[in-house]
C-alpha cells in the first residue's frame, strides 16, 4: 500500500506522509548497516527502490532481484527484506552471481516463511 501525499493548509505533510518516508528511511538504514556488518557495498538499484517505496517491498507477491548483481554478501544483506515480506510467492534471483553459503542461508530465511 503506497501512503498518498496531502499537504495540509499550512504547508507540512500529514502524518500518514510522515510515515511512509519515515519507514523508506528506516528500512533503508537498516538495509545499508546490515551491508556494512558484512563489509559488502550497498546495491545502488535496491536502495533506490527502498527510498522510493518500501511498503511495496514488503508487501509485493513477487520480489525480483533479477539481473541486480547483489553477489553472495549481497543477497545476505537482502534476507531482511526477503523475510520481512511474509506474503510473495515468487523470488527472482537470476543474474545475481550466489554463492552456495549466501543459498544455505536464503533456504534458512525461507523455511520459516
Amino acid at each position: 500500500a503506497i501512503a498518498a501525499t496531502h499537504e495540509v493548509e499550512d504547508g507540512e505533510e500529514s502524518p500518514s506522509t510522515i510515515n511512509f518516508r519515515r519507514r523508506n528511511e528506516d528500512e533503508t538504514t537498516q538495509y545499508i548497516t546490515r551491508c556494512r556488518s558484512l563489509r559488502a557495498n550497498p546495491n545502488s538499484l535496491l536502495v533506490q527502490k527502498l527510498e522510493q517505496d518500501a511498503y511495496a517491498m514488503m508487501d509485493a507477491s513477487v520480489i525480483s532481484f533479477r539481473d541486480n548483481y547483489l553477489g553472495a554478501r549481497g543477497l545476505l544483506c537482502a534476507l531482511d527484506i526477503i523475510d520481512k515480506n511474509q506474503i510473495f510467492q515468487q523470488l527472482d534471483l537470476r543474474g545475481n552471481g550466489l554463492e552456495s553459503r549466501s543459498i544455505v542461508k536464503l533456504v534458512h530465511v525461507l523455511t520459516n516463511h
